[in-house]
């Protein structure tokens, strides 16, 4: 029962009496009944340990600190020295400095991740650390990070089992003596949804501004190789990052394993121009208990203690832990974080320094010898004149003694007792659950409904807003539902039309009314996607985590061709959120990259969502130049807007070679037809004469058997298209659309002027 008794600043003296009454009233008003084994109502025990455990005092500087002006009691340089005395590494220690000198209010954060069973590393460690931080006068806030378990596929993926974890850990810290009058622990998954748009759109943002390779390094934290990820698994680092400016926290309190996140949040900083940086104070990351092991896991766990570890067990754990005679190096870590394993590593050494020493004053007893130092317990082991039996037999007491209150609290606690019942029901038969499937399935619409997206672009090429207009309109022509999606969020993660939310918005609402122009039905129905997403925020990134635990990061990758950033993965995501938001039974793919995708929401929707209708099948089929070749500039495209000199000269230089129908020639002249205009083609008789098509079908079939020759067909179609694009030009001359024009001009200007 010391720690209790010493995180609520018992002095030692009074320690001994409680011990010896049998029962420890904590700070939080917990009475834990003399339950225990013998030895830990011996008050020469509980004064050795509860002594060995208490708050650390203030390292004293070299002058006596100035009268402290803080509401801690304590100077600059005592509030610096105790903060810096949590973590293994300080990045960076002037930037802490600086800000306990400055911020009277300094904010922590530490997340974890309700997945089961908790060990004492981040049980009566992180307590420890915790109580530190706000002895230092900071608050600290903890991020029950329930979806990023759902992500992770804790708990078979069920949200509800993973709260209930939550709520078991938050009862362990409680009992393990977290001092919690500056402590506040924050749910994910409400807090995400009561902020979703500012939460989620810095999410995107932090995806668009870093590669899918940087993000593959951050994923480590999750213990995850590179093949082995799933697309959701991509959303962990993201949204990690994206919890530190959440919260607002100036200093990442989280293990050595998580550097890697934390600097990408310091790299973020520099990418938007934000000059006060999250400090990243990491603490040591406490060893397993076999040999070579590195930090302490849960996969093993024989290899750790857990905080609800009966003292039998304890003892069975701690005698069978490797325990080599040898000096100890400093601990070392890989660019990622990762403990570097070493077979001289000693777990039983490292739990006496970090359970014993890691505070002022510390002490260990074994074999009848009381250490005042860490250090004396090494010298004393590696030199023989401790032995193993005894240091282990120490070790025992210590650890038991402070898993006591937890063991008691569990036991007294009626609502902590029905806590853990539950959890170890989760666990029973082992680990957890498998899988379950990635969520429920959507039942079929009542009525067909296709969906499209509206190309997002500087440019729209014409065949293709052409395609997407006729195949909507046919929908519609049959009674059936058609709804066109504006993608402003999937636009922002991709960096489409300039990247930014006015540049968007000037593409959407220009090409929008551009495709009117062209006929677009007014029964067709318009969606904005972040309406759609706001509208159901918890729903929406449900689906969005569902998808990416549906498909590996390879399925998702394998959509483009070359996916830039992380940003390209959350918007393949979302379009299958999409889908399933608007219960969509067909989309409409207008590229080889829509293409891809309409194949993985026919699976996602376990074929509630059929093959798309491939209006483009190809990437090459909408542009002006050798279908063979990828195009280059920006001649090899017939856009929307082109004015009228330049729709003549691309036009004329259009690529269309003999026996071919699928040109983009042939393709604007069977527009042309379908429209009621006929295609007349003037050429002499010996090249088979004057000829007027009526039917698309008769003019391809000419094309491809050669009896039309792409010369002749293209002096007929270009003054005719050109002619047709006129109410385009006419469109674009209107306040608004020249408006928009101008946004979208500067935004092309600065892209190519940043890709110089």
């Amino acid at each position: 029962n010391s720690f209790c008794t010493l995180l609520a600043g018992t002095t030692r003296g009074a320690c001994c009496g409680f011990f010896r009454r049998g029962l420890l009233e904590t700070s939080f008003g917990v009475t834990c009944p003399a339950s225990s084994p013998s030895r830990f109502a011996n008050p020469a025990f509980a004064t050795r340990h509860c002594h060995s455990l208490r708050p650390t005092k203030p390292m004293a500087e070299a002058a006596a600190p100035a009268p402290a002006a803080h509401p801690s009691g304590l100077s600059v340089d005592e509030r610096y020295a105790l903060l810096r005395s949590v973590g293994e590494e300080c990045i960076s220690e002037a930037e802490l400095r600086n800000l306990v000198a400055k911020k009277p209010e300094i904010r922590c954060y530490d997340g974890f991740e309700p997945s089961g069973r908790m060990h004492i590393a981040q049980g009566i460690f992180k307590a420890i650390n915790v109580n530190k931080c706000t002895r230092a006068g900071c608050s600290f806030t903890f991020w029950v990070a329930d979806w990023f378990a759902l992500m992770n596929d804790k708990m078979g993926g069920e949200l509800e089992k993973i709260r209930i974890v939550g709520q078991y850990l938050v009862e362990v810290w409680k009992a393990a003596g977290m001092d919690m009058t500056k402590v506040d622990f924050r749910w994910s998954s409400d807090d995400i949804n009561n902020h979703a748009k500012d939460y989620w759109r810095r999410v995107i943002d932090i995806g668009r501004k870093n590669t899918v390779a940087r993000m593959k390094k951050c994923c480590q934290i999750m213990g995850r190789q590179e093949g082995t990820l799933s697309a959701a698994q991509i959303l962990y680092p993201l949204m990690q990052c994206t919890d530190i400016f959440h919260l607002k926290a100036d200093i990442c309190q989280l293990g050595l394993d998580q550097r890697k996140v934390n600097m990408l949040a310091r790299e973020y900083c520099d990418s938007i121009g934000r000059k006060l940086k999250p400090v990243i104070l990491s603490h040591h990351m406490l060893s397993g208990l076999a040999k070579g092991m590195g930090k302490m896991s849960k996969s093993n766990p024989d290899s750790a203690i857990f905080m609800e570890d009966t003292p039998e067990d304890v003892a069975r754990k701690i005698n069978a832990a490797f325990c080599p005679r040898v000096t100890q190096q400093a601990t070392e870590y890989t660019d990622d974080g990762a403990m570097v394993a070493s077979d001289a590593m000693n777990p039983c050494l490292d739990y006496v320094k970090c359970c014993c020493f890691c505070v002022d004053g510390g002490s260990f007893t074994a074999g009848g010898t009381t250490f005042r130092s860490y250090e004396e317990v090494e010298q004393a082991f590696v030199a023989e004149t401790l032995s193993e039996e005894h240091l282990k037999a120490g070790l025992i007491d210590v650890i038991n003694a402070l898993l006591q209150p937890v063991r008691d609290h569990f036991a007294s606690d009626a609502h902590a007792k029905a806590v853990l019942e539950q959890v170890i029901s989760f666990r029973k038969g082992g680990a957890d659950p498998s899988p379950a499937p990635a969520a429920a399935q959507p039942e079929a619409p009542a009525a067909p409904i296709v969906v499209a997206w509206l190309p997002v672009a500087f440019h729209v090429p014409l065949a293709i807003a052409i395609a997407l207009v006729e195949r909507l309109n046919a929908v519609v022509a049959a009674g059936q539902r058609a709804v066109l999606v504006r993608p402003d969020w999937s636009a922002y993660a991709m960096g489409m039309a300039g990247g930014e939310e006015k540049e968007i918005a000037a593409a959407i609402s220009l090409h929008e009314g551009l495709l009117r122009v062209l006929g677009l039905s007014a029964a067709v129905e318009l969606r904005t996607q972040g309406d759609v997403i706001l509208a159901d925020p918890n729903g929406y990134w449900l689906n969005v985590i569902a998808a990416g635990r549906a498909f590996s990061l390879a399925e998702i990758e394998s959509a483009f061709a070359n996916a830039p950033d992380a940003g390209h993965i959350v918007a393949a995501l979302m379009r299958l959120a999409d889908v399933r938001a608007l219960q969509a039974t067909e989309v409409v793919a207008l590229d080889a990259v829509d293409l891809e995708l309409s194949k993985l929401a026919t699976e996602f929707t376990r074929g509630v969502c059929s093959p798309a209708s491939g209006v483009c099948a190809t990437p090459f089929r909408a542009t002006l130049c050798d279908p063979t070749a990828a195009p280059t500039t920006a001649d090899d495209w017939l856009y929307c807007d082109e004015p009228e000199l330049d729709a003549r000269r691309k036009l004329k230089k259009a690529f269309a070679s003999p026996e071919d129908d699928r040109s983009t020639v042939a393709e604007l002249a069977c527009w042309l037809i379908r429209n009621g205009k006929p295609v007349n083609v003037s050429r002499p008789d010996a090249n088979g004469g004057p000829k007027q098509y009526t039917e698309p079908s008769e003019l391809l079939a000419d094309c491809k058997s050669g009896a039309l020759h792409p010369g002749d067909l293209k002096a007929a179609v270009s003054p005719m298209v050109v002619a047709e694009m006129k109410p385009l030009r006419d469109a674009l001359g209107t306040a608004e659309a020249k408006k928009a024009l101008t946004v979208i001009k500067n935004a092309e200007k600065k892209a190519a002027k940043g890709k110089k």
